[in-house]
């Protein structure tokens, strides 16, 4: 738990980030229908940022003392100010080349509002969803967690789970429920809340995973837990 490099940089968190970017990138620009290694790699491939986001609150061990309204700044500044910048400018590459394609009127105003409402909504125009998602993860992880105590954390894993599968129950749902419109209106921000729950259900399991680890000291037992780890990943 203490290999870093000169610049202090967790050597094996920056490996595993590099392979969740590499999968990414993979499954964006392969084009062969249901391959594989992407069908496997969407079980964790975006989960594996928000378990290294966890993980690094436990290797740093100190956010039980976090000022909470300097940790809202901080992360609105790291997370939320970008994600509204590369919104505005994903918006105007939206408005230029739907009129360069010749868009009627009627249906270019609504998939501009469309694309407006999916960020101001913070479900995200396309893979910007991430950015909200992992502020909501953040900020639920501090807010409720910062006591001490396994019990809590547990709890609040239970809840998160199950918050996350009752909301994915209910979209469709609503769908059958509303109107398009109106389904789009209430299933936007309910896609960025769920989102942001689920990735604070995996922030906890990064924190126990960092936990846990951190009280085996045999890299033998280490290795054979993550071994058995990736193989459940396989079957499940």
């Amino acid at each position: 738990m203490t290999e870093k490099t000169a610049n202090k940089r967790v050597r094996y968190l920056d490996a595993a980030k590099g392979l969740g970017l590499y999968l990414v990138m993979f499954g964006h620009i392969t084009t062969i229908g249901g391959n594989a290694i992407d069908n496997w790699s969407k079980t964790f491939k975006l989960a594996i940022f928000f378990i290294i986001s966890g993980w690094l609150i436990a290797y740093k061990g100190s956010f039980e003392n976090t000022q909470i309204v300097p940790f809202i700044k901080k992360k609105a500044r790291g997370l939320m100010i970008p994600y509204f910048w590369f919104s505005l400018i994903a918006i105007l590459y939206q408005a230029f080349f739907l009129r360069m394609k010749g868009i009627l009127m009627p249906k270019y105003k609504k998939l501009m509002w469309d694309t407006i409402y999916q960020a101001i909504s913070c479900r995200g125009i396309s893979a910007l969803w991430f950015l909200p998602a992992l502020f909501i993860a953040e900020l639920l992880f501090v807010l409720l967690l910062r006591k001490k105590g396994w019990l809590r954390k547990t709890i609040a894993a239970v809840a998160a789970l199950s918050v996350t599968l009752f909301l994915s129950r209910c979209f469709p749902i609503l769908e059958g429920k509303f109107s398009e419109d109106t389904y789009m209106y209430i299933s936007y921000p309910l896609l960025a809340i769920a989102k942001g729950i689920t990735g604070f259900f995996f922030m906890i399991l990064g924190y126990g995973g960092c936990r846990v680890l951190s009280h085996i000291k045999i890299s033998n037992i280490r290795l054979a837990v993550g071994a058995a780890a990736t193989i459940l990943n396989i079957i499940l």
